[in-house]
C-alpha cells in the first residue's frame, strides 16, 4: 500500500512540473520577445497563433499536446503495473479502470502545472492543448475528430473558446460513457471490483472539464455578452495587423 501510494505521488509531482514548462514562453523569450506581453498575454497556443504567425503556433500546440500526451502515457503504465502483477499490454489489464486511473491522475496534474505552473509563478496557460494531448493517449480516434470538429469551428466562427471546449469535451464525454457503462471492465466481477477506481476515473474526467471551464470562465462571460474576441489563423490577428498599419502612416 505504502509502495502504491509513494509511486502515485511520484506521479503527480513528475506530472506536475512537466506541466510547469510554458512552451510559449519559452518560444517568445527565443524569439526575443514575451507572450505574456503580447496580445490578451496568455502564454497559451491561441495567442501564440496570433502574435507569431502559423509554424510557431502550431509547434507551440505540437509541444503542449506532447506535454499532455507523455506523461499520461507514464502514468497509464506505471500505474496500471502496481499491484496488478504484470506489465505487458496483451493481458487487457491496462483497459481496466484501475489503469486508466494513472493515466487520469498524471493527466489532471500536468494540467494543473500547465495552469498554474511553479516555474513562472504560477501563472500559465489555459490547458486546452494539453487536455487534448491527454485525450489523444485515452481516445485517439476520437481526439482526432474533436480536433477536426474544433478546428472547423474555428475557421468558420473564428471564436477560439469555442473551438477549444468543442476538442476537449467529445474525447472526455466519451471516456466517461465508456468507464461508466463498463466497457473497459467486461464481466460483472470487474465491474464490482473496480468500482472504486472506476468512480474514480469519472470524478478525475469530470474535473478536468470543469478545470478548463474555470480557466475560460472570463471568455465564457463575454460569450453570452456577444463580446468574445475573434480568432484568426490565417496570419497573425487582424488587430495586430491593423495596428502596424496605423503604426506605418503615422511614421
Amino acid at each position: 500500500m505504502l509502495y502504491q501510494a509513494l509511486i502515485i505521488t511520484a506521479v503527480i509531482i513528475g506530472s506536475y512540473l512537466i506541466g510547469s514548462l510554458n512552451f510559449a514562453v519559452i518560444i517568445s523569450k527565443l524569439k526575443k520577445r514575451d507572450i505574456r506581453k503580447l496580445g490578451s498575454g496568455n502564454p497559451g497556443t491561441m495567442n501564440m497563433f496570433r502574435n507569431f504567425g502559423i509554424p510557431i503556433g502550431f509547434l507551440t500546440m505540437f509541444l503542449d499536446v506532447a506535454k499532455g500526451t507523455v506523461p499520461a502515457i507514464i502514468g497509464w503504465i506505471v500505474v496500471g503495473s502496481i499491484g496488478l502483477g504484470t506489465r505487458t499490454f496483451t493481458s487487457g489489464v491496462f483497459l481496466s479502470a484501475p489503469a486508466r486511473l494513472g493515466l487520469y491522475i498524471a493527466g489532471f496534474s500536468v494540467m494543473l502545472g500547465h495552469v498554474f505552473p511553479i516555474f513562472y509563478k504560477f501563472k500559465g496557460g489555459k490547458g486546452i492543448a494539453t487536455a487534448l494531448g491527454i485525450g489523444f493517449v485515452a481516445q485517439p480516434a476520437i481526439a482526432v475528430f474533436s480536433l477536426a470538429i474544433g478546428i472547423g469551428l474555428l475557421l468558420a466562427l473564428r471564436v477560439g473558446s469555442l473551438a477549444s471546449f468543442t476538442i476537449i469535451s467529445i474525447p472526455i464525454a466519451v471516456e466517461a460513457f465508456m468507464l461508466s457503462t463498463a466497457l473497459y471492465d467486461n464481466t460483472f466481477y470487474l465491474r464490482v471490483q473496480y468500482f472504486g477506481p472506476t468512480t474514480a476515473a469519472i470524478t478525475l474526467l469530470f474535473s478536468m472539464f470543469m478545470f478548463t471551464i474555470f480557466t475560460h470562465r472570463q471568455n465564457i462571460v463575454k460569450l453570452f455578452q456577444g463580446t468574445e474576441s475573434v480568432s484568426n489563423l490565417v496570419g497573425k490577428n487582424r488587430a495586430v495587423k491593423q495596428a502596424k498599419k496605423r503604426q506605418e502612416d503615422w511614421a
